[in-house]
């Protein structure tokens, strides 16, 4: 209900993280992983029931499963745009020659 009520105030970075340390996922892993544990996680929404009693808060595994993925995909997007700008910046250090001298890309 913590992470609902960060989602719903805007703090969406802090909703998921909360989610995912809730579901013992890493909250410090990489773009590729939080992708691949995005694709992994089932059930799928075709499997979605609703949960037995709403009134105790209780999900379903498919409604769990959903609430992982957005929270995974949140996560892959943010580390992905941390780590494009370090991707780039060590293309140009290799292109201006202070990696591997000789190898320069144009």
């Amino acid at each position: 209900n913590l992470s609902l009520l960060h989602w719903q105030t805007g703090e969406r970075r802090q909703a998921c993280e909360g989610w995912l340390v809730f579901r013992g996922h890493p909250a410090d892993a990489t773009a590729a992983t939080y992708r691949r544990l995005a694709d992994e996680t089932t059930p799928r929404a075709a499997d979605a029931e609703g949960a037995q009693s709403h009134a105790s808060g209780a999900l379903h595994a498919s409604q769990a499963a959903a609430l992982d993925r957005l929270a995974l995909r949140y996560f892959e997007e943010l580390r992905s745009s941390e780590e494009f700008p370090g991707y780039w910046d060590a293309r140009r250090e290799v292109a201006h020659g202070s990696h591997e001298p000789g190898i320069a890309l144009y």
